[in-house]
């Protein structure tokens, strides 16, 4: 498939599964990102059509990266899934604040997260 997905997480081992889970699935243009500034970067030159974010970066908060990507020219219609290992309801809401369209739980099973991009991404 050729839609364009950018992950933005610091955690290497997460960052891997979730690309071969992405791959297995059919989606084979992925592009990473261990930091906030250079998942901004990787968004303002890939222009990708699904970013999934960890809200915990070692640079940044990834509510604010996520409000960044969402108001770069040309990347307000981009979908945005936040990802994290703790859920709280007003984390939630923040996120979705921030112009998130997706808040999912990180998983050990990918098999949400998977569905949730099949569905962004139509196909």
């Amino acid at each position: 498939m050729s839609h364009k997905i950018l992950i933005i997480d610091d955690n290497e081992l997460y960052r891997i599964c979730v690309v071969k889970s992405l791959e297995h699935e059919g989606y084979q243009n992925i592009v990473t990102a261990h930091t906030g500034k250079d998942g901004i970067e990787k968004a303002k030159t890939e222009k990708p059509e699904l970013v999934i974010l960890d809200v915990v970066l070692p640079d940044a908060n990834g509510l604010e990266v996520c409000h960044e990507i969402k108001s770069l020219k040309g990347l307000e219609q981009v979908k945005v899934v936040v990802i994290t290992g703790y859920i709280d309801a007003a984390d939630i809401g923040k996120a979705l604040t921030a112009g998130a369209d997706h808040f999912v739980s990180k998983a050990v099973d990918l098999s949400s997260l998977l569905k949730l991009v099949k569905k962004l991404l139509k196909g």
